[in-house]
């Protein structure tokens, strides 16, 4: 390497070293609270974590536990929706999984028909081999949620051999329930981006306005809102399709909207819950650090410090 390519990578060295130091520096941690609107701007207040009394750490600790734990149907924590959006996953499959069999799905346009597997008959296949005397022991009916579909029959394509047999048999009895959009909120979606197709560019290609403006005043969106194109985001019929979505049946949703809940929308969003996760999990060790360092006290529960 050449005399400036050590001194480059150096200096990138260094600089990477002080964004560390400053980053692991709790005097520069920051608590935000929630957001407000103050005379039409939106405002966020921030509390240096050593500046706070013992008192805001350990509220703030549980408000950490509590978005990462709670049970809460309309705003559960993080681990508790990442569950959520994963068994949204395998219902999405599940049910394309049994229009393959019934030949009202298809992987590949030009696949051709199969012989047709109906729900009914799939579904007594499946109890009844999970019954069998000999498996009455090794497999419980509580243990089916944890069985994939490969385990109990074959020629299925790899997109669905994972599915839980128990997941299967619900789609097979109707009882998949219903898909709710709650947590997929409308920045989420349009932090997506948008890709818009040939068709779509043409027909929102306005003169002397902007594509993105015009997209925004089709779907009504309120002016704060921001839009911006990306490789990997929706077309304008996708999101319209999802804006639009609140809750229905599995067994009533279209092909093509189950497959893109499954491959595109809901993979997303667990990603975004990873880092989510991932954010308030750091946040408790901040906490938890300048409790120590600054109060000589835990926030840890008694009975976790008495566990280690």
């Amino acid at each position: 390497m050449s005399d400036f390519g050590d001194k480059l990578a150096l200096a990138l060295k260094q600089k990477e070293e002080e964004k560390l130091k400053v980053k692991n520096d709790m005097n520069n941690w920051v608590w935000k609270g929630p957001k407000k609107e103050v005379a039409g701007i939106r405002c966020q207040s921030t509390t240096k974590l050593v500046d706070a009394t013992p008192e805001q750490l350990k509220d703030w600790y549980n408000h950490c536990l509590s978005m990462l734990f709670n049970d809460s149907r309309n705003n559960p924590g993080r681990y508790n929706l990442k569950k959520i959006v994963q068994d949204q996953i395998e219902s999405c499959n599940a049910e394309l999984c049994l229009r393959w069999c019934e030949n009202k799905y298809k992987l590949n346009p030009d696949d051709g028909d199969i012989e047709v597997y109906s729900r009914f008959k799939l579904d007594q296949d499946l109890y009844n081999l999970l019954t069998r005397p000999e498996y009455k022991d090794e497999l419980p009916r509580d243990k089916w949620k944890d069985i994939p579909l490969k385990s109990c029959l074959s020629n299925f394509p790899s997109e669905f051999e994972d599915i839980s047999v128990k997941k299967i048999m619900e789609g097979c009895e109707g009882l998949l329930g219903n898909f709710s959009r709650k947590h997929i909120t409308l920045t989420f979606l349009l932090k997506m981006g948008l890709d818009l197709n040939p068709k779509e560019m043409n027909e929102f290609n306005v003169p002397n306005k902007k594509v993105l403006d015009v997209v925004k005043e089709k779907l009504k969106l309120p002016s704060y809102h921001k839009l911006h194109k990306s490789d990997r985001g929706l077309t304008f019929k996708e999101l319209e399709s999802l804006i639009h979505l609140r809750e229905a049946k599995y067994s009533t949703m279209s092909n093509d909207l189950l497959v893109l809940l499954k491959n595109k929308v809901l993979p997303r969003l667990i990603r975004e819950v990873d880092f989510q996760i991932s954010q308030w999990e750091d946040m408790i060790k901040k906490l938890e650090h300048v409790a120590n360092t600054k109060y000589n006290f835990s926030l840890l529960p008694t009975n976790t410090e008495s566990n280690k």
